[in-house]
């Protein structure tokens, strides 16, 4: 074969390859000749194949590229956020025609992040993964996206955001914060979750999750199980954490479970459970 030709063929591959963008630098190149010599192929590893036909006259009939396309993932939504952490994840559903040997997510403070920003590796090939995004900072907007990375490069699956959440924040106000009440029975939306006249705050007073000896249950609202509720019992001078259901603070000769029934008093003796003082009425009536 004339080197011209040679070199116009060459010259063909290069262009392809220009326009694939792989870079001889980075990739094993091969290239295939017949026993006429002449190029019939040239080989990029993974990421291309481009083939030469030829007619019976030595002319060439086509120019043919075989080459693989980037990997196709999706993004999983945004899940579990708090405020240093977030779960996502996606989904390889075509590797383009080469291995992916790498997937993840990958995330940043600005739009379009790729794999040079912070980002997981979460095993290889197709299918789908679970990522999870630590060390991140509160009450900030994170941008994420999937990627798979095969021989042929890197694909992206779409950008989703989310803002992690303010470690001081308090929805409710009822004193604790609602990064503390995720990781308890109570709800960051309900300043009284067991509706028993004490805000969650009063109830774990020193906000750390867990019932101490002296404080009542902020999701119980009868933490003594006297039967009357922790806020009637602590606006009334009683001891929510005592049973006195059938003490008579007062002396009066009402119970204080008496006097909560009727809406009385338990400290003051002239304060009458309702029902006891419609007593002497409904006798009266009846003579």
């Amino acid at each position: 074969m004339k080197s011209w030709f040679k070199v116009l063929l060459a010259c063909v591959a290069i262009f392809c390859c220009l326009v694939l963008d792989i870079h001889a630098a980075t990739t094993t190149v091969t290239y295939n000749y017949d026993d006429q010599d002449r190029l019939t192929g040239v080989n990029f590893g993974a990421r291309s194949t481009i083939t030469y036909d030829y007619d019976d006259t030595g002319n060439i009939l086509s120019v043919s590229n075989q080459g693989s396309s980037l990997p196709e993932v999706t993004t999983a939504a945004i899940t579990d956020i708090s405020t240093n952490s977030a779960l996502s994840g996606g989904n390889v559903i075509s590797d383009g025609g080469a291995a992916v040997t790498a997937r993840g997510v990958c995330w940043s403070t600005t739009e379009d992040p790729t794999t040079t920003d912070t980002k997981t590796v979460d095993g290889s090939g197709t299918g789908s993964f679970t990522s999870t995004m630590t060390g991140l900072l509160a009450d900030t907007r994170y941008y994420v996206r999937a990627y798979a990375t095969s021989a042929s490069g890197t694909g992206y699956g779409d950008q989703l955001e989310f803002i992690t959440y303010d470690g001081n924040a308090d929805s409710d106000n009822d004193g604790l914060p609602d990064t503390l009440e995720d990781t308890m029975c109570t709800d960051r939306n309900d300043p009284d979750s067991d509706d028993d006249g004490l805000l969650d705050g009063e109830e774990d007073i020193n906000a750390d999750g867990y019932i101490d000896e002296n404080e009542t249950d902020p999701c119980n609202d009868d933490s003594d199980y006297d039967e009357m509720p922790d806020g009637w019992e602590v606006d009334n001078g009683l001891d929510p954490l005592v049973d006195d259901a059938l003490d008579d603070n007062d002396n009066d000769g009402y119970t204080n479970y008496e006097e909560y029934k009727g809406n009385s008093d338990p400290n003051d003796g002239d304060s009458i459970p309702l029902r006891k003082s419609l007593v002497p009425i409904y006798n009266l009536l009846l003579n």
